[in-house]
């Protein structure tokens, strides 16, 4: 949770510490004689309240990730034309050579 500070408000911090904790309590107490079904319900239960936190984090990264995918695909029709002219370059002087 090293960057939860940036994506969860002070209020969503404790809410969502408040709620671990209060799984964990149960687990150790209730949790070993329980179902599936209900540590699925503990579970959902968890991701309510992490899930906006953690959606604003994986809305971030991908900003990011598109950020420099547009950054590459600029960089590589930069080097497209830089081939093109080159190669334009080179028949010109092959031209030239021609007349000579």
């Amino acid at each position: 949770m090293t960057n939860m500070p940036i994506f969860a408000s002070d209020e969503e911090k404790e809410k969502l510490k408040a709620k671990l904790e209060a799984s964990e309590d149960w687990l150790y107490d209730e949790g070993e004689d329980t179902t599936k079904a209900v540590y699925v319900a503990k579970m959902d239960e968890i991701r309510m309240v992490a899930g906006p936190i953690a959606q604003r984090y994986f809305d971030k990264v991908e900003a990011e990730r598109e950020e420099i995918r547009k950054q590459e695909e600029a960089e590589l029709q930069r080097k497209r034309e830089m081939a093109e002219a080159a190669k334009q370059a080179a028949m010109a002087m092959e031209a030239a050579e021609k007349w000579r």
